[in-house]
């Protein structure tokens, strides 16, 4: 939010707190970072030009039921598109529940070595997908007057910010330094063939929906 606010945008931020160290909240801070429930942003309607939300809807209703994860999920995306202004864009990314390998949450052994993140069953995990998003966004645009488009992007350029390249490098050294080089350019060729962002090949969903 700093970044964003000394490059001259009018940015605002939201935390649950429960992870944050204090100093997040001090100083400046206070008046552009909120404590707040993304299922009840403390926005007016049509507010925002443009909303970030980078690996929270995975976690959206954890450790709940299928059936209250999905009411959870739907709140979720239902207040993202209510402050969202009419030709507004919000970009939305996680881990893609129909990859079999999510490369950010958990961690996996094998013989005396750990690695992490973990392997499952393709849709059979708490990770959301294409298929559980668009059925979310069908069942909210039923009672509304408006509709949204939904494009899915390529992983590649995420790994420009150093962060996302750490929190994927970092635990993940054995599958990077061998495959990484040819996972970019499969990457690069999501670019060019769109339909690969959206498949189950794609590990990480990148998403932008246009209201």
């Amino acid at each position: 939010m700093k970044v964003l606010r000394e490059a001259g945008y009018e940015a605002y931020g939201i935390d649950l707190g429960l992870d944050s160290s204090p100093l997040f909240w001090e100083g400046e801070s206070k008046n552009y970072l909120f404590l707040a429930n993304a299922l009840s942003l403390p926005f007016e309607d049509d507010f925002f030009d443009f909303i970030i939300s980078f690996g929270v809807m995975e976690h959206i209703g954890e450790g709940k039921s299928e059936q209250e994860r999905l009411k959870e999920r739907k709140l979720y995306l239902g207040e993202i598109l209510r402050v969202l202004r009419f030709g507004g864009v919000a970009s939305i990314s996680f881990p893609n529940g129909a990859f079999p390998i999510d490369f950010w949450h958990g961690t996996t052994r094998f013989f005396r070595w750990q690695f992490g993140g973990s392997f499952h069953l393709p849709y059979r995990t708490l990770m959301p997908s294409v298929k559980e998003l668009e059925s979310l966004l069908d069942k909210l645009m039923k009672n509304r007057k408006y509709s949204v488009k939904v494009e899915f992007l390529s992983p590649l350029r995420l790994f420009r910010f150093e962060q996302v390249k750490r929190r994927t490098e970092g635990p993940m050294k054995f599958f990077v330094y061998i495959f990484f080089p040819l996972v970019k350019s499969f990457f690069y060729a999501m670019e060019k063939i769109n339909f690969l962002a959206k498949s189950s090949l794609n590990p990480f969903l990148n998403i932008l929906i246009f209201k």
